[in-house]
């Protein structure tokens, strides 16, 4: 899909402000966001919407376990603060997102943002735990498409080869394009939106949207 910026009121360059793009485009009214950090996509739902608006959950989840905030994710009492200002909508869920999925009944939510790590198996396992999640004309979204320094997938296999990774004495890792390789690869048959660095699935237009999966993904 070609990016329109006439159709975007705010400023989508920014995966927090396709957020509230897609929740009105959509008529959105349950939310799931996957790597919520400093909180940026959740202040802009606040700033853009009202409780009057239709939205009725936004379920915040992130381990926030950076010791320090902006710089970093350990950002839990910021986002628990900003959750007060629209106490019946926001819930801050700490945890990693596919540990956290299983607090969410199957076809229950109107639309998922994965914006938590972005390398190949990250992508791809939260988009396996989540995708049941969503209702029949739910929409599954994300950001950084064409994001490349997959510092997770590296950690995880330096981990498994030598006991312990430390990024200031690694290297960048080499592009890979973890995004556009988990929803290419499960969304084959099915048409990806891409704008502003977003994507996003219809499910309505995605009833299986992979045709080989192995069992021990399901």
């Amino acid at each position: 899909m070609r990016a329109n910026p006439d159709i975007c009121r705010y400023q989508c360059y920014h995966g927090a402000y396709m957020i509230p793009w897609l929740i009105r485009h959509y008529r959105v009214r349950s939310v799931i966001e996957l790597g919520v950090c400093s909180g940026m996509s959740t202040a802009n739902v606040i700033e853009h919407f009202g409780p009057d608006e239709g939205l009725t959950k936004y379920y915040a989840v992130d381990p926030w376990s950076e010791p320090k905030c902006d710089p970093g994710c350990g950002c839990a009492d910021e986002l628990r603060l900003m959750a007060l200002a629209w106490r019946s909508v926001v819930v801050p869920l700490r945890g990693f997102s596919t540990e956290v999925s299983g607090q969410f009944a199957d076809s229950s939510i109107d639309l998922v943002y994965v914006d938590a790590a972005h390398d190949y198996r990250s992508v791809r396992a939260d988009i396996l735990a989540y995708w049941p999640k969503l209702k029949p004309n739910g929409i599954m979204a994300g950001h950084d498409f064409e994001h490349w320094l997959n510092f997770a997938e590296v950690r995880q296999d330096m981990e498994l080869q030598r006991g312990g990774w430390n990024l200031s004495s690694h290297k960048l890792p080499a592009r890979a394009y973890g995004v556009v390789q988990a929803t290419q690869e499960l969304f084959s048959s099915c048409q990806v939106h891409v704008m502003f660095g977003t994507w996003w699935v219809e499910r309505t237009q995605c009833p299986q949207p992979w045709k080989v999966v192995k069992e021990r993904d399901l």
